[in-house]
């Protein structure tokens, strides 16, 4: 098999990149080597990201930090979680990390695309992005962005963003924009944004916002969000708004809003459901209810009321 490049990082003041080169020459070897698949110390030096991927968390990000690539003999390699060790190898780039980064993808066999940790990726219409942790990619219309980790995606019209947990994702008119928990997912007209617990969804007129416990999600006109558990649903005129237990959910003008909750005494799940701008002031005391608009409303003590 051909050999693998190997991305590493270490930190030397940028003044005196010279040591980088004496105390990390062009050809390596770990005279500590051993083929357990457990990290030591000692083997600091001597670990990377297989081509560039792996977990953004286990890297340096300083200033002072200068990324090498090293080609490495797969034998000489034992995956760990995240990153991978080596025994010994030929350094054959050194410099920032997007020029490695650039290195990297150049020099990638049959020209695959790989999430390289870090990385920023700027395509144009209905072409593809990729990049891994704490990475940005950018595509035009109709275009597919991918992001891992702490990282951005944004495409344009019709486009798709993904992103993962602590991640940006952000998709123009008729897009489509996902991120993990604790990320921010944004998308336009009839858009469709989707996070997970704890999250933020945010779409305009007639789009579809969707985040999971204590999230936060919110639409247009006619557009329809939805919570978990004790999360946050906003709508505007014409919109729905929908929540479970411990949320709170408003909706404008001719609008509705529908929040779960759990029945502790017949051991069920309940719907409230409110509508705006009705006539009536109470349609039907056992489900529906008139609300006002733009406020918020909750269950509590399995009665729908208003709150802050």
């Amino acid at each position: 098999m051909d050999n693998v490049l190997v991305l590493t990082c270490h930190e030397f003041h940028q003044k005196k990149s010279w040591l980088s080169k004496l105390l990390w020459p062009n050809r390596i070897f770990d005279p500590n080597w051993d083929s357990t698949h457990e990290y030591k110390h000692s083997q600091n030096w001597f670990t990377g990201f297989l081509w560039g991927e792996g977990s953004c968390d286990l890297a340096e990000w300083s200033e002072d930090v200068i990324w090498s690539v090293v080609k490495v003999r797969p034998k000489d390699i034992v995956l760990l979680n995240g990153y991978v060790k080596f025994s010994k190898g030929d350094v054959v780039f050194r410099g920032t990390h997007l020029e490695a980064a650039k290195y990297l993808q150049d020099h990638s066999p049959l020209g695959i695309t790989h999430a390289i940790i870090g990385n920023v990726v700027i395509k144009g219409s209905d072409e593809v992005s990729v990049t891994g942790d704490k990475g940005t990619s950018i595509t035009g219309k109709r275009g597919y962005s991918m992001s891992g980790d702490h990282g951005k995606a944004v495409s344009e019209d019709y486009g798709k963003a993904v992103s993962e947990d602590y991640g940006k994702s952000e998709s123009g008119d008729e897009g489509i924009s996902f991120t993990g928990d604790k990320g921010t997912s944004i998308s336009r007209y009839k858009g469709k944004s989707t996070s997970g617990n704890d999250g933020t969804s945010t779409t305009t007129t007639c789009g579809l916002s969707i985040t999971g416990d204590h999230g936060t999600s919110t639409t247009g006109s006619y557009g329809v969000a939805m919570s978990g558990k004790h999360g946050v649903s906003v709508s505007g005129v014409g919109g729905t708004s929908i929540t479970h237990e411990g949320g709170k959910a408003k909706t404008g003008e001719k609008g509705m809003i529908q929040i779960y909750w759990r029945d502790k005494i017949m051991y069920r799940e309940r719907l409230f459901v409110g509508y705006a701008g009705e006539d009536h002031v109470e349609l039907n005391p056992q489900n529906f209810y008139r609300v006002e608009p733009d406020v918020f409303y909750t269950v509590e003590k399995g009665q729908l009321m208003r709150t802050e």
